[in-house]
């Protein structure tokens, strides 16, 4: 697997994109920004990132939906996409099966475990 220089973050909270922009930065990452999950689509097809975070509830297109539009890409298959979630582990099995995520990561964001997950990547 290649290294992660490029993570694209959707969410449609700004606070949580903001946080998110600012542990990642800051760690060495570029971030690329999308409010929902029609933005994040858009996104991956015109930059193609290393990794991607999506929030699982956002209007319009939800991370699941994006998620799982990406990984029908031929360019989406391999690319680590986890989601980012309030809902538990539980709920999300049972209200999103079929999900193609690489994993979940759940809110409030423990901020050291997301930065060893991405190094675990590299």
């Amino acid at each position: 697997m290649s290294s992660i220089k490029t993570i694209l973050i959707a969410d449609d909270d700004a606070f949580m994109r903001l946080s998110l922009k600012t542990v990642l930065e800051k760690a060495n990452y570029t971030v690329i920004e999308s409010a929902d999950g029609n933005e994040a689509v858009e996104a991956f097809n015109a930059n193609q990132p290393d990794c991607l975070l999506l929030d699982g509830l956002m209007p319009d297109k939800d991370g699941f939906t994006a998620c799982n539009e990406i990984r029908a890409q031929k360019e989406g298959k391999a690319v680590p996409i986890f989601i980012v979630s309030g809902l538990s582990k539980a709920e999300i099995k049972t209200d999103y099966p079929g999900t193609r995520a690489t994993g979940y990561i759940p809110k409030p964001i423990d901020w050291a475990k997301l930065l060893k997950r991405l190094k675990v990547l590299d």
